[in-house]
Protein backbone atom coordinates (compact mmCIF):
# COMPACT_ATOMS: atom_id res chain seq x y z
CA UNK A 1 0.00 0.00 0.00
CA UNK A 2 1.11 3.32 -1.02
CA UNK A 3 1.03 6.21 1.93
CA UNK A 4 1.37 9.80 0.15
CA UNK A 5 3.65 11.85 1.35
CA UNK A 6 2.41 15.01 3.04
CA UNK A 7 1.92 18.05 1.19
CA UNK A 8 3.79 21.04 2.55
CA UNK A 9 2.12 23.73 4.33
CA UNK A 10 0.26 26.35 3.07
CA UNK A 11 3.06 29.17 4.74
CA UNK A 12 6.00 27.47 3.95
CA UNK A 13 9.13 29.80 3.28
CA UNK A 14 10.23 27.68 0.62
CA UNK A 15 6.59 27.50 -1.26
CA UNK A 16 6.76 31.12 -1.13
CA UNK A 17 10.54 31.61 -2.48
CA UNK A 18 9.76 29.20 -5.69
CA UNK A 19 6.35 30.65 -6.43
CA UNK A 20 8.26 34.35 -5.82
CA UNK A 21 10.92 33.02 -8.73
CA UNK A 22 8.57 31.25 -10.60
CA UNK A 23 6.34 34.87 -10.90
CA UNK A 24 9.43 36.87 -11.73
CA UNK A 25 10.97 35.05 -14.32
CA UNK A 26 7.20 34.69 -15.90
CA UNK A 27 7.03 38.72 -15.66
CA UNK A 28 10.66 38.90 -17.03
CA UNK A 29 9.19 36.55 -19.85
CA UNK A 30 6.49 38.90 -20.52
CA UNK A 31 8.28 42.15 -20.84
CA UNK A 32 10.67 40.56 -23.10
CA UNK A 33 7.50 39.68 -25.64
CA UNK A 34 6.13 43.07 -24.70
CA UNK A 35 9.98 44.62 -25.65
CA UNK A 36 10.14 42.40 -28.80
CA UNK A 37 6.68 43.37 -30.35
CA UNK A 38 7.33 47.04 -29.88
CA UNK A 39 10.50 47.23 -31.20
CA UNK A 40 9.57 45.06 -34.56
CA UNK A 41 6.67 47.47 -34.84
CA UNK A 42 8.98 50.33 -34.93
CA UNK A 43 11.11 49.17 -37.29
CA UNK A 44 8.48 48.17 -39.62
CA UNK A 45 7.11 51.67 -39.20
CA UNK A 46 10.42 53.42 -39.60
CA UNK A 47 10.60 51.41 -43.12
CA UNK A 48 7.71 52.95 -43.92
CA UNK A 49 5.37 49.88 -43.76
CA UNK A 50 1.53 51.04 -43.80
CA UNK A 51 2.60 54.55 -46.13
CA UNK A 52 1.80 52.91 -49.31
CA UNK A 53 -1.94 52.25 -50.48
CA UNK A 54 -0.58 48.62 -51.20
CA UNK A 55 1.80 48.00 -48.89
CA UNK A 56 0.07 47.95 -45.15
CA UNK A 57 1.33 47.54 -41.91
CA UNK A 58 0.23 44.58 -41.28
CA UNK A 59 -1.71 41.51 -43.61
CA UNK A 60 -4.94 42.73 -45.39
CA UNK A 61 -7.01 41.44 -47.52
CA UNK A 62 -5.56 41.88 -51.01
CA UNK A 63 -7.64 44.85 -52.85
CA UNK A 64 -8.00 44.68 -56.56
CA UNK A 65 -6.14 47.96 -57.81
CA UNK A 66 -3.03 46.11 -55.64
CA UNK A 67 -2.79 42.76 -57.72
CA UNK A 68 -0.60 42.22 -60.46
CA UNK A 69 -2.00 43.21 -63.75
CA UNK A 70 -2.84 39.50 -65.69
CA UNK A 71 -1.02 38.63 -68.80
CA UNK A 72 -2.50 38.55 -72.15
CA UNK A 73 -4.13 35.58 -73.62
CA UNK A 74 -2.22 34.19 -76.46
CA UNK A 75 -5.48 34.01 -78.21
CA UNK A 76 -6.59 37.82 -77.94
CA UNK A 77 -3.23 39.06 -79.80
CA UNK A 78 -2.37 35.45 -82.15
CA UNK A 79 -0.49 32.54 -81.39
CA UNK A 80 3.46 32.99 -81.19
CA UNK A 81 5.46 31.92 -84.22
CA UNK A 82 8.42 29.51 -83.42
CA UNK A 83 11.70 30.49 -84.31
Amino acid sequence: METKSPSPAPNDPRLASAQKRRNMWLGIALLGFVVLMGVGTAIRISQGAGTEPCNGLYWEPVKKECMEPDLPDLDAIGKAEPS
